[in-house]
């Protein structure tokens, strides 16, 4: 969903291949694989971080690059979880400006 999002803000197509700018843990300025972003942010199969942002924040030209940011809450039981967007622990951000570093016209 975040990447048809950040297509239809970006008046073009997105890369679904994706790297993630993690803001947590002291990996603010450094890509991550999804896999090496997952392997920080998941806790077990019932363990959450209250919210996680998310949104495709930049367009290179062989991959996006997602902002993932974990709130500061305590990490919690899903099933305690209040969500009523239906979503779970994820909140989709759309960001007003997607910055497109792909080569245009050339």
């Amino acid at each position: 969903m975040t990447v048809r999002h950040a297509a239809r803000r970006s008046n073009s197509y997105v890369i679904a291949r994706i790297r993630i700018r993690l803001h947590a843990f002291g990996y603010d300025d450094r890509l991550l694989s999804v896999d090496e972003a997952i392997d920080k942010i998941y806790l077990g199969s019932d363990r959450f971080y209250r919210i996680i942002d998310i949104a495709i924040e930049e367009v290179l030209p062989k991959e996006s690059v997602a902002f993932v940011r974990v709130s500061g809450h305590s990490p919690d039981a899903l099933s305690t979880r209040w969500d009523p967007t239906g979503s779970g622990t994820f909140k989709q951000i759309v960001l007003d400006k997607i910055v497109d570093r792909r080569v245009h016209g050339a």
